[in-house]
């Protein structure tokens, strides 16, 4: 999981990770079917080779939070998340 201050670029970090590009209609409609499937909170998936394998990634991207915004608010909001997807499994 990814979070930190809205405009940071968590986003920006993830998809160059996952060396992903969204600048096609298809992977722009997946992203937009994640992030309403997930609140605001989006999970991204791709592949990474490390030493000669091959790892599935998941890395859920948080929504950022704002200065002046309920800290607290935003910080239950991202343990809900967390609590609510180790329940399902």
């Amino acid at each position: 999981m990814v979070i930190g201050k809205s405009g940071l670029g968590k986003s920006s970090f993830i998809d160059y990770f996952l060396e992903k590009n969204y600048s096609n209609g298809q992977d722009q409609q997946q992203q937009q079917q994640e992030k309403i499937q997930h609140g605001n909170f989006r999970i991204k998936q791709g592949f990474k080779a490390f030493n000669q394998t091959t790892l599935n990634v998941n890395i859920i991207d948080a929504p950022g939070y704002d200065i002046g915004q309920d800290v607290k608010k935003w910080y239950d909001r991202v343990r809900d998340f967390i609590a609510h997807k180790v329940k399902r499994l």
